[in-house]
């Protein structure tokens, strides 16, 4: 009662138009820094602590930064959920945040982006019916995310959101977020959202390239092509499991987020990248989320033992801090190439390197001569202060 539901409240012709009181309510003036509060902006009464749902579709470095905002949403008292892969669970819950299980292989994910080259005409190009099946299946699973107990804790209590925060991937946040009627925030660590600044990430098109319409445009083609590849499933789940009327073809459904003009966090450095002068004041740039500490004396950390790096240890002292290469969560090919690339690159500039393997393995110690060596998953708060350089995939994380 109350909450404002586009299709079925005004017609579908509606997302294009909300009111102004939906964009209006909340902004703060432009150029001030985010605030953190837990009074009302419009009354001066304290927040209730709310049920808080966290939908992150995507690999290790989309899901860490969460667990970061997780804890502290916690701390202040609120109840919250990370949504993600079970790939994913350990992580979630040794930080003492709940989970529930999305679907979708997160590996399979990152092997079909590196394939494609992360554009949407690879995108095209590769066409696979598996990923639309995929997709489905994480579509389909976000309802219950947000309204269901969690499937693999038998004493796991009832849970429906108050409020929603998701990355843009997951691409069913808005319609759970219009079922239930309950507030949206997206978050992520990419533009998102139409520029002149920039293209969009994944229109192919010059980062280097100047201020232009053409760099607006990419915005909302990618969100179309998008659209015209999934808004059948996307229809027919609004239909079946949200019982929403459909959004009609010509109604720009891939570009709701924009036209909604739903809050939305960029989590990256304004230092780094200012935010464009072309977004609105629902939009702010607020910084990265930093990954939840390591250092065992830090404030709510787990435990962290460095025994089981004493080897590294050893090699780090023997000599010069060495140049960081790690590719993060991507599954690479012609792994066996990429580590002779590197170390002939090693013996080249004489420089000591420490190679990192996630999900695709590297070998480079035993060829090397000693000059570099290899490592597996490490607390990059730990082992970073003590290199020299870091050259890595320019993923998520």
């Amino acid at each position: 009662e109350g909450v404002f539901h586009p299709a079925r409240d005004a017609g579908a012709d509606a997302v294009l138009r909300p009111p102004e009181s939906m964009v209006s309510s909340f902004q703060p003036p432009r150029g001030r820094s985010v605030s953190d509060s837990t009074v009302s902006a419009l009354a001066p009464v304290e927040l209730p602590a709310l049920s808080v749902a966290i939908l992150v579709v995507g690999t290790h470095g989309d899901v860490l930064p969460f667990v970061s905002l997780a804890i502290a949403l916690q701390a202040k008292g609120h109840r919250v959920r990370i949504a993600t892969h079970v790939e994913h669970r350990k992580l979630v819950l040794k930080h003492g945040v709940e989970h529930y299980p999305l679907a979708g292989d997160p590996k399979q994910l990152s092997r079909w982006m590196v394939a494609s080259g992360g554009t949407i005409i690879g995108e095209a190009k590769r066409y696979e019916p598996a990923k639309l099946g995929m997709l489905r299946e994480i579509v389909h699973s976000l309802w219950p995310a947000v309204t269901a107990k969690d499937p693999y804790d038998f004493d796991a209590r009832p849970f429906v959101a108050d409020a929603i925060i998701a990355n843009p991937v997951c691409f069913g946040h808005v319609h759970v977020a219009e079922a239930l009627g309950v507030p949206l925030h997206m978050i992520f660590p990419q533009p998102w959202l139409p520029t002149r600044a920039f293209p969009h990430p994944m229109s192919g098109l010059s980062v280097r390239a100047a201020e232009s319409e053409l760099n607006f445009k990419s915005y909302s083609l990618v969100d179309e092509a998008l659209w015209m590849g999934n808004g059948f499933i996307i229809n027919a789940w609004r239909a079946r499991v949200l019982r929403l009327p459909p959004l009609r073809l010509g109604t720009l459904g891939g570009n709701l987020l924009s036209k909604l003009r739903v809050p939305f966090s960029f989590a990256w450095s304004p230092a780094l990248l200012p935010k464009p002068d072309d977004w609105g004041e629902h939009v702010e740039v607020v910084g990265a989320l930093s990954p939840p500490p390591s250092d065992p004396l830090a404030a709510d950390a787990p435990a962290f033992d460095p025994r089981p790096f004493e080897p590294l240890l050893r090699w780090l002292r023997a000599g010069s801090a060495p140049v960081f290469v790690g590719f993060g969560s991507m599954l690479l090919p012609h792994t066996a190439a990429l580590s002779a690339t590197i170390v002939a690159a090693a013996r080249a500039s004489g420089q000591r390197v420490l190679v990192q393997s996630n999900w695709s393995s590297l070998h480079t110690a035993a060829s090397s001569g000693g000059c570099c060596f290899d490592i597996g998953p490490c607390p990059h708060d730990w082992l970073l202060p003590q290199v020299a350089a870091v050259v890595h995939h320019g993923g998520a994380g």
